[in-house]
This record gives C-alpha cells, structure tokens and sequence, in this order.
C-alpha cells in the first residue's frame, strides 16, 4: 500500500529504488529465500510505475485498481520465484484465487491508509509543489 501511495502522491519516478529497499528490509526480516522479496517488488513496481506514469495519478479508482494489479502481480512473481529456488508455497489449485483474495484485501485497505497517508503527507509538507504532468 505504501508504494502505490508512494507512485501516485509523492514520485513515481523514484518507486523502483524505493520498491528494493523495501524488499531489502522485508528480506532481512523474515525467514524467506533473501533477495525474493526485493526482486518481486522491483519487477512490480515496474508495473506500478507504467500505471502512475500513463494514467491520472489524482482518481481514487485509478490508485485502488493500480494497488490490485501490483499487489498481485508482485505475489504472483514472489510465488514462481519461491517456486524455482524453495519449495512452493502454494501449490494446489486454489492458487490464483488465494492471490486475488490477498489483493482484494489489500486494496480494501488501500481505501483507508490513502485518505490518512494523503493528510498526513500535507501536514508534513503544505507546501509542497505537485508535478503537473
């Protein structure tokens, strides 16, 4: 949620190298193949990036349908790349439908943190200067 809100309200140009270091911290903190979590997240805030770039950055629903295509795209990658070099995490047939639930949860949470993380972002910085294009 923080780097979608990340590549829509403060610079989508930068959310790639924001993305790595995220998944560094994640891959330092938890019990996981290290490195899987900075690369899934490089390779989806690619994704989140292109969003961000071509689409209206200040519409709600533009933000919470680029958080579900990130959100499962980034799981999707993490899971073939655990796959590949650990034994799977899910491997059954209710796979894709695990990863939509997470995202679809995960956008549902989008829908609160964006509005409190937007405030907080203009109290820190009210005059901050938005990009127009």
């Amino acid at each position: 949620v923080v780097l979608a809100f990340y590549a829509f309200r403060v610079n989508w140009k930068r959310v790639v190298t924001f993305a790595f270091w995220v998944g560094l911290i994640q891959d330092l903190l938890v019990n996981s193949f290290f490195g899987l979590h900075a690369a899934s997240y490089v390779l989806g805030s690619l994704a989140l990036q292109f969003f961000a770039l071509r689409f209206d950055r200040d519409k709600l629903w533009i933000q919470m349908a680029s958080l579900f295509c990130f959100s499962f795209l980034t799981l999707f990658i993490f899971s073939g790349l655990s796959f590949l070099v650990e034994e799977p995490v899910w491997s059954d047939e209710w796979f894709l439908s695990r990863l939509f639930g997470i995202s679809f949860y995960t956008v549902l949470v989008g829908l609160v943190l964006f509005p409190l993380l937007d405030h907080w972002l203009k109290l820190v910085f009210p005059n901050r200067q938005y990009e127009l294009f």
